[in-house]
């Protein structure tokens, strides 16, 4: 999935960008703004599609709302609400993806490809909250939870693929 987005992205370049691509000190600077490209819309893509998941939750509460002896319950899912808007965002605003990155510290396309596979990985756990979403109807928010932790702690593993990677490039300047 990495290199059929990278590949599209390239071939979506404008007659300009592949001129310039022609030109050395140009194409690795082109290369890694694929990259950097690729990266922003997987992580678009997972926030978008994580915040559909607040929908069978949303049917949940409406559901749950009608048995006033349910607060409990009630409470938990909306609790599902706001965990998920908190990974969505933690997500989509990721203050340690390719945009933190300091000017001074060269990260090698190597190591912006494994960030983009850590994400595209990520879209397995997804489908995993996504399931769990759908099973709310069946009553089980706990399946949701453990599926959002996963996803999360998944999330967190980038972090740590980019860290390593501006090690690297520290050590090598």
């Amino acid at each position: 999935m990495a290199d059929e987005l990278i590949g599209r992205m390239k071939e979506d370049r404008g007659w300009l960008a592949r001129q310039m691509e022609k030109v050395s000190l140009f194409k690795g600077y082109l290369e890694n703004t694929t990259i950097w490209e690729a990266d922003k819309m997987i992580r678009e893509e997972l926030a978008r599609r994580l915040t559909e998941v607040k929908a069978p939750v949303n049917a949940a509460i409406r559901k749950t709302g009608e048995d006033v002896r349910a607060g409990s319950k009630l409470s938990e899912l909306e609790g599902l609400l706001n965990r998920i808007d908190r990974v969505t965002n933690k997500v989509r605003f990721a203050d340690y993806g390719h945009s933190a990155i300091s000017a001074k510290i060269k990260i090698r396309a190597a190591d912006l490809a494994r960030l983009l596979a850590a994400d595209r990985d990520m879209f397995g756990r997804l489908e995993a909250v996504e399931s769990a979403g759908a099973g709310l109807a069946d009553g089980e928010p706990a399946k949701l939870d453990a599926a959002l932790g996963a996803f999360e702690g998944q999330f967190g593993e980038r972090k740590q693929v980019l860290a390593s990677a501006a090690e690297g490039a520290e050590g090598e300047g």
